[in-house]
C-alpha cells in the first residue's frame, strides 16, 4: 500500500453524517461538490501514513448509494458504508452489525423463473473484503456478522421481516450496503459495510427508528475513526 491511503464513505442521511465532524475535529475537514451532494474530504497523518477519507452524503436508497459509491471508486483504494440498519435476527438496538455479505431483496423478477434477489448472468450476492472483515473484528470486537439485505423500502412488517430471515437468511437490512457493495465489486474495490441496529423491522419499527434516529450517536464514526488507525499500521495488500 503507498504512502497515501484514500478511503472513499458512503453515508445516506445527516444523522448519520455528522458526527464526523465531532469525532474528526482535529483533522483537516474540506467541503466539497459532488453534483448536488454533501462531501467533504477528512484528511490526517496516522503513523507516517496520509489518510484521506472522501466522505459523500449519498441520500437514502439504492440508486443515490449507488452512484456516490460510483463516483468514489474512481480515486479510492477501500470503499466503506455505514448506517442505520433493522434487526432480523434478536440483535439489540445498539449493536453494531458488521455484514459478511450483501444483496438485494427487492430485486424481484420470480415471474421469469429466477430467485428473488437472483440477476441474470451476473453475480447478486456481493462479499465483503475478508481482510477488512478480519481488521474490523480486531478493532470492534463486539460486532455480529451477518448477510445484509437492502431494499428501497424501511421494513415494518412481521412478515417482510419472516421473509427475509427464513428465505433469505438476513440478519439485517437497510436501504444502502448491497448498492454500494455492487459499485465496489464492479470496480475490484475492497469492500465493507457495517450498521448500527436502530430497530428491529417491526410494527414498532417507525417509532424506535426515530428514537435512534434522533439521539445522533458517534459510535459508527468512532469505529471509522479506530479502523482508520488500524489500517494505516500495516501494509495491508488489498
Amino acid at each position: 500500500m503507498n504512502d497515501i491511503l484514500n478511503i472513499g464513505l458512503v453515508i445516506a442521511d445527516e444523522n448519520e453524517y455528522s458526527p464526523l465532524f465531532d469525532v474528526f475535529s482535529d483533522c483537516e475537514i474540506t467541503e466539497v461538490l459532488f453534483g448536488k451532494l454533501k462531501a467533504n474530504n477528512i484528511k490526517m497523518q496516522v503513523n507516517g501514513k496520509t489518510v484521506v477519507i472522501n466522505a459523500i452524503r449519498s441520500g437514502c436508497g439504492k440508486v443515490n448509494a449507488a452512484v456516490a459509491a460510483s463516483h468514489l471508486c474512481e480515486n479510492n483504494d477501500i470503499i466503506i458504508n455505514f448506517g442505520f440498519a433493522g434487526s432480523i435476527f434478536n440483535y439489540k438496538v445498539g449493536d453494531v452489525i458488521l455484514g459478511t455479505c450483501y444483496l438485494e431483496h427487492d430485486f424481484d423478477i420470480s415471474a421469469l423463473g429466477y430467485e428473488i434477489a437472483e440477476k441474470p448472468n451476473q453475480e447478486y450476492v456481493y462479499f465483503a473484503n475478508k481482510k477488512l472483515l478480519d481488521v474490523f473484528k480486531d478493532v470492534y470486537k463486539e460486532a455480529k456478522e451477518c448477510k445484509i439485505a437492502s431494499g428501497d423500502s424501511f421494513v415494518s412488517e412481521d412478515a417482510t421481516k419472516d421473509f427475509l430471515k427464513n428465505e433469505l437468511l438476513c440478519g439485517a437490512c437497510d436501504m444502502e450496503a448491497a448498492a454500494v457493495a455492487y459499485a465496489a465489486y464492479t470496480y475490484n474495490k475492497p469492500f465493507l459495510s457495517y450498521k448500527l441496529i436502530s430497530d428491529g423491522a417491526d410494527e414498532d419499527a417507525t417509532e424506535t427508528y426515530k428514537e435512534s434516529y434522533d439521539n445522533k450517536s458517534d459510535k459508527l464514526c468512532v469505529i471509522l475513526r479506530n479502523l482508520t488507525e488500524k489500517l494505516s499500521k500495516e501494509n495491508f495488500d488489498f
